[in-house]
């Protein structure tokens, strides 16, 4: 039996620390507004995914969502067992870049993340 380990980092919502330059772990939280959901996941590879794709890139991005709680997760008609509800996925918004920058930053996230899904409006990322 092999087992193995996932780092996830566990914040709690109401903090927005410094996680690299011009990255905060904000940017990771769900965006639901229950006073329930005050926990914020996100795994080290996840971070350094984003924060390379960010870096390489080189212009401004955002973050559509980043962990998602259970709740919200059903409330977007995301999958059951979700990648976000695991801290291991992030949606990136495209649609205010041209064709162009759009598809250097597909290649980008490519490069740096497992799985890339493109939307009409967003890249979903993860890591396997």
């Amino acid at each position: 039996m092999i087992c193995e380990t996932i780092t996830v980092f566990l914040l709690h919502k109401a903090v927005d620390i410094d996680l690299a330059y011009k990255l905060k772990s904000g940017e990771f939280k769900c965006q639901c507004s229950r006073i329930t959901c005050n926990t914020i996941l996100f795994s080290p590879r996840l971070k350094d995914s984003w924060n390379v794709s960010r870096a390489e890139f080189g212009k401004s991005l955002k973050i559509n969502s980043g962990h998602r709680c259970q709740l919200h997760n059903e409330e977007v008609g995301g999958v059951e067992d979700s990648q976000h509800t695991k801290g291991e996925a992030i949606d990136i918004s495209h649609k205010e870049l041209e064709s162009n920058d759009r598809s250097f930053l597909r290649m980008i996230l490519e490069k740096n993340f497992d799985v890339v899904l493109e939307y009409p409006t967003f890249f979903h990322c993860h890591n396997n």
